[in-house]
């Protein structure tokens, strides 16, 4: 064999063990395939059918697992038709279980029926439950009359229960009557009981004029309460005038009252006037008044060109 033949065969003997060198190193350095990203999902999706929320894929469960998320749903059934729930299936339910149900179902019935709710079914009940709730519909007719709330039904009361729900509606009147609210009904009051209505208007009435309400009505008033309202309205006179309120009525003052309300009336005027105010009267100043007023005039004067020169 030539020496060329001979180098060129060794060449290309290298050439592959370098090849194979070079993809052996490529596929240790490519990334491994996750092997188990399936059995994840698959237990994933077996919780889901187990727990029986949306997104149960039953299509990928094993043979052992059909069985274990088939037990789930049944109890979950069970669970719902105890509960007496939409969710509820009964054709998925065994005998003693269908019996467990309708016993819950009946209970579930007699309570609600006790209760007054609507969703009661009289034919599920039984003669003794049916006396049962009838009892407590009465008692409940007869908690609502003694309220004197308008889904009352007097025909359903008895003698005794009628006596008491009457003598409560009498006694709500009269609390009514002495609070003086306009549903009192007065002619259902007993005569002692209209003395004490009457009084205890008399008696809001006086609050009423004391405290200058325009609801007072003074023919209700005694001649002593009158004497008073008089008293309490001059001094109240009097206040009005003595600030200048606009309440003041001059004609109601006495004679030494009104040289009071003068005297205090300039002497609010000569400060307003002191004070430059738009409410002096410049005609109910006097000659004290007037020096007192230029003194306070021509010091305000004085300061003001003092803080101008500073």
């Amino acid at each position: 064999m030539s020496m060329p033949l001979r180098t060129s065969t060794i060449i290309g003997k290298l050439w592959c063990i370098v090849g194979g060198f070079i993809l052996a190193a490529i596929s240790l350095a490519a990334p491994a395939r996750p092997v188990d990203q399936d059995e994840r999902e698959r237990k994933e999706n077996l919780l889901k059918c187990l727990r029986g929320v949306t997104g149960c894929d039953v299509s990928i469960l094993q043979p052992n697992e059909v069985d274990l998320v088939s037990q789930a749903y049944l109890r979950r059934n069970l669970t719902a038709c105890l509960a007496g729930e939409s969710g509820c299936d009964p054709a998925r339910l065994s005998s003693a279980e269908a019996k467990q149900v309708q016993v819950r179902r009946l209970e579930r019935n007699f309570g609600v029926c006790t209760a007054g709710s609507s969703k009661c079914d009289p034919m599920l009940l039984s003669g003794e439950e049916l006396k049962k709730v009838a009892a407590a519909a009465a008692d409940r007719n007869f908690k609502k009359c003694l309220q004197g709330l308008v889904s009352c039904n007097p025909l359903l009361l008895n003698a005794p229960q009628a006596t008491e729900v009457r003598e409560e509606a009498a006694r709500r009147n009269l609390e009514k009557c002495l609070a003086g609210s306009s549903t009192c009904d007065i002619l259902a009051l007993r005569p002692d009981q209209m003395t004490r209505a009457a009084e205890a208007n008399r008696h809001r009435n006086a609050e009423r004029c004391q405290a200058g309400s325009p609801l007072c009505d003074p023919l209700l008033l005694t001649n002593e309460e009158l004497s008073k309202l008089r008293d309490l309205h001059k001094k109240r006179n009097f206040t009005y005038c003595d600030t200048g309120s606009l309440l003041c009525n001059p004609l109601d003052l006495t004679p030494s009252e009104s040289a009071t309300i003068e005297a205090t009336a300039r002497k609010r005027n000569t400060e307003n006037c002191k004070k430059r105010l738009p409410v002096c009267d410049p005609g109910l100043l006097r000659g004290p008044d007037i020096q007192e007023v230029r003194e306070a005039l021509s010091h305000r004067r004085q300061l003001t060109r003092q803080s101008s020169l500073k």
